[in-house]
Formats: structure tokens, C-alpha cells, sequence
């Protein structure tokens, strides 16, 4: 069968600033525009620092637009302690 067509998808982010990779494969920092083989399913990892990688699986079709919303990465404070429930972190010396 023949190769599908590629076709052209619309990647954005909140917040905008993202790195796009369709496995290792690096195809743009939001915003941007971006050709994808078309009917066939594709895995794009957004990566921006200091959030968490989202992971969207799409099938490609003209005029498809993905944005999603990037989560903030937990921080964990320089001592090794961890906050539970986002509150400041409590260290304990007995």
C-alpha cells in the first residue's frame, strides 16, 4: 500500500515554549506547524522545563490543532526532604 499523505497539524502549549518530539525525533518549540504522515496514529511529547512531559496521542488529519496544558513539576527541596500535600517540607532530626 502506499505511504499516507502527510499532513499539516498545529502544536501549541500552555505556556507556550515547549519542545515537540514525535519519539526522538525533535520537530519544533511551540507554537508552530508541523507535517505528520496522515491516518496514522502518532505519539508527541511536549517537554518544556520545569514541567512535566505530556504525552498526546492524535491521528494526524488536516487543519488538526493540539495544545495541551503542561503541568508544573513538584519541586523538591535542595535538602532531600519531600513536602506532602504541596505544604513546605518538614525535616525531623532525632
Amino acid at each position: 500500500p502506499p505511504l499516507p499523505a502527510t499532513v499539516t497539524v498545529s502544536l501549541g502549549s500552555d505556556p507556550l515554549g515547549a519542545e515537540v518530539f514525535a519519539g526522538e525525533a525533535r520537530l519544533c518549540t511551540t507554537p508552530c506547524l508541523s507535517d505528520l504522515p496522515g491516518g496514522v496514529e502518532a505519539s508527541l511529547t511536549f517537554r518544556r522545563e520545569g514541567y512535566q512531559d505530556t504525552i498526546e496521542r492524535v491521528m494526524p488529519a488536516e487543519g488538526l490543532a493540539v495544545s495541551p496544558r503542561l503541568r508544573a513539576r513538584r519541586r523538591v527541596p535542595s535538602d532531600g526532604t519531600t513536602g506532602a500535600g504541596g505544604g513546605p517540607a518538614i525535616k525531623t532530626t532525632l
